[in-house]
């Protein structure tokens, strides 16, 4: 019952109204430029179980508790990063992807020809149960995108993300994760690509 309650805690505090008013006719006229720097939550979210590192052995279990010290989103976090997989880099790569296939803005390379510039942030990321009955994690995201003008006005703004509760992405556990870290990097971009999805269709 307890695990049920902060589950229900944890889900009203990520709750939030996804939002993706319609782009206007002019705003779709601008030469825009997609910002390549994607401004990122400085700490990763995780909520996960809490004897998961416990049941871990061999390399990995020695791995983590070498760094006791750290929190197990941070200890996720840094895993990720030594081998290779940024965040900010994949909903930039995803962001971008999006944007050109929808084919709803006029979208130039060069900031100098540039009227408008795209900006993509991550207000939070990172890996929660789904709900206090589970093990597995599914990745948390929520991304901001703002097309601002020359003149530094927000022309346009929309935002969504992905809720522990119904995670569109299939779950892992967290050994499964430390054990294939691709796994940590398709569970972001899948997450990413389903944001991308809604908000390029909606604006």
């Amino acid at each position: 019952m307890k695990n049920v309650l902060l589950c229900v805690a944890l889900l009203v505090t990520l709750a939030g109204c996804a939002s993706t008013p319609k782009l206007d006719q002019q705003a779709g006229q601008s030469d825009v430029r997609i910002d390549p720097a994607v401004v990122t939550a400085t700490e990763m979210y995780f909520y996960g179980p809490g004897s998961a590192f416990g049941a871990l052995g061999g390399a990995i279990g020695g791995l983590i508790t070498a760094a006791a010290n750290e929190g197990p989103g941070e200890r996720l976090d840094k895993f990720a990063k030594d081998n290779g997989i940024h965040i900010d880099q994949i909903v930039q790569e995803e962001a971008t992807k999006a944007f050109r296939d929808s084919g709803k803005l006029r979208l130039v390379d060069s900031p100098g020809a540039a009227t408008a510039t795209m900006k993509v942030s991550i207000a939070m990321y990172g890996f929660s149960i789904p709900n206090g009955f589970s093990a597995l994690l599914v990745p948390i995201l929520k991304i901001k995108c703002q097309l601002v003008g020359a003149d530094g006005k927000v022309i346009w703004s929309a935002n969504d993300e992905t809720m522990p509760l119904g995670n569109p992405v299939e779950g892992s556990s967290l050994d499964a994760l430390y054990k294939d870290p691709k796994l940590i990097e398709a569970s972001w971009r899948a997450a990413a690509r389903t944001i991308m999805k809604e908000i390029v269709d909606h604006m």
